[in-house]
């Protein structure tokens, strides 16, 4: 795991320096940005690689030993690049996953030179996708990918209806006892785990559990036939 962080020196200007997986002492690094500082809100780490994500400026990307970051491709083209609205980020499998707040896109993956959307439409014309408005959460547990957020807080699951494809259909919303659980579906879910057999989701003002190996029979598609 990199680790990264920002100082000021007697002349009130900023630097930034890192600290290597081996230990081997910290060491200055090129800052990013007009403010000479470095701008995200999230950050991961795959292999000798450190992605920080600004929620309103994008995705960065420093190997060690670069002298500059590099900026990647804006997530969503068509987006203001000034406002980009990111709002979450997670490392797994090797790959980097983001997602959206409030443009209804999802969530997409870094796939070395271009980003994936993993909630397309249908391919029909509308412009349906699976997913919550906004993502505040990316997960992983026992080879299942999840995500959630709010404007309907229930956890999303990918269940792929073929491994090799990524296609509309592949997502299902975990909503029938996770609700009785909670007395009602949370507007807000900040944070999934799983622990033992156990998958565990939390929010503004609870706690809750759901049996690990009923998620399947829990869940459904998003969009009903």
């Amino acid at each position: 795991m990199l680790a990264v962080g920002v100082g000021m020196n007697v002349t009130n200007r900023n630097y930034c320096f890192l600290k290597s997986p081996d230990d081997s002492g910290w060491v200055d690094i090129p800052c990013v940005g007009s403010e000479k500082r470095i701008p995200w809100d999230f950050s991961a780490t795959i292999g000798d690689t450190l992605y920080g994500i600004s929620a309103q400026f994008g995705v960065f990307r420093y190997r060690e030993g670069d002298s500059l970051w590099d900026s990647l491709p804006m997530v969503i083209p068509e987006s203001n690049p000034n406002f980009q609205n990111l709002s979450a980020a997670a490392a797994i499998d090797g790959k980097l996953y983001v997602g959206t707040r409030g443009w209804w896109e999802g969530l997409f993956r870094w796939d070395d030179d271009h980003w994936t959307s993993m909630t397309p439409t249908p391919g029909d014309g509308s412009n349906k996708r699976e997913t919550t408005k906004s993502i505040y959460v990316i997960a992983t547990y026992r080879d299942r990918l999840f995500f959630t957020g709010d404007e309907g807080g229930s956890i999303v699951m990918h269940v792929p209806q073929d491994s090799g494809k990524i296609q509309f259909g592949d997502w299902r919303l975990v909503d029938e006892k996770w609700c009785k659980i909670l007395n009602g579906c949370p507007l807000q879910t900040r944070g999934i785990v799983g622990i033992g057999d156990t998958l565990y989701a939390t929010g503004w003002s609870f706690v809750a559990k759901v049996p690990f190996a009923d998620l399947d029979k829990m869940a459904r598609p998003l969009y009903l036939k």
